[in-house]
């Protein structure tokens, strides 16, 4: 679907986040990996070489959602604009089919989730989903590349609409580390599975206090 407006997540949003990362692991890891050629293993090597991918990982936990504070901004003020008959934006989120495939990121699209009375709605610079409650098998958290380095992953609503599995894929990027997005994600995922449960529409989990 066609939106108005300059695209927000671009490619090269998703190649910065990704491509920072990684350069700060590759500068000191390919000497070190130099001196393992021409003098061996050594444990002195090896830690190095584990200090290589924890720095990775402390560098991805604050670049990997480079641009985030401007892109939930930006995108806030377009909303309106956008979906006028939608419901009020609660939650920033990436989104992503179940069968998107991308080397650069696991977010297909970002946008704003919004648990209704009686829906689950997304609503991206490209996609936009609604599933009905009484559909809603189960809400859990399920695995993508960020699970691997205990940074986060999805938050999975599966549903079955006229005996067809349907499934949106969300990851929360309320805050703008990874980290503090991964705590956020399990207190969601359990108001959501609340607001299945109840009749009532729960209101955003108090996380102000989240680490950054």
């Amino acid at each position: 679907m066609s939106r108005p407006g300059r695209r927000l997540w671009t490619t090269s949003r998703q190649v910065i986040g990704n491509l920072l990362p990684l350069i700060a692991v590759l500068i000191p890891a390919i000497p070190i990996s130099l001196g393992i050629v021409r003098a061996g293993v050594t444990w002195l090597a090896i830690g190095q070489l584990f200090g290589c991918i924890a720095l990775g990982i402390v560098v991805l936990n604050y670049l990997g959602l480079f641009g985030n504070r401007g892109m939930q901004r930006k995108f806030s003020l377009r909303y309106p604009a956008l979906y006028p008959d939608a419901p009020a934006p609660t939650l920033f989120v990436g989104f992503a089919r179940p069968d998107h495939k991308s080397l650069l990121d696991p977010h297909e699209d970002i946008g704003f989730l919004t648990l209704t009375e009686d829906s689950v709605a997304f609503r991206g610079e490209i996609h936009e989903v609604d599933i009905p409650k009484h559909c809603i098998e189960s809400i859990r958290l399920r695995p993508n590349i960020h699970s691997w380095l205990w940074l986060g992953g999805w938050v999975s609503f599966e549903a079955k609409i006229a005996d067809k599995s349907i499934r949106l894929d969300i990851e929360p990027r309320k805050y703008h580390t990874l980290f503090a997005n991964a705590r956020f994600r399990r207190k969601f995922v359990r108001e959501a599975q609340a607001w299945l449960n109840s009749s009532q529409t729960p209101s955003e989990p108090q996380t102000e206090n989240a680490p950054e």
